[in-house]
């Protein structure tokens, strides 16, 4: 009986989440980043120290 219960509760909880409205003065998104969520593809570049060794992993023996 207490595990049908904890059950309801959690699936009460669960959908007063789902349905939960933001309100109305909540920030909307620019058109700017709107369009920035509609591109397939984007740039991402990442620098490490093995980056400047020219290893591709480190070996603790480089110099600073």
């Amino acid at each position: 009986m207490i595990k049908k219960s904890l059950l309801l509760l959690c699936a009460i909880g669960i959908a007063f989440n789902l349905f939960a409205q933001l309100p109305s003065n909540s920030p909307k998104p620019s058109p700017a980043q709107l369009d920035w969520h509609q591109l397939e593809y984007y740039w991402f570049a990442h620098f490490g120290p093995n980056t400047f060794s020219g290893e591709e992993w480190g070996t603790v023996s480089e110099s600073a």
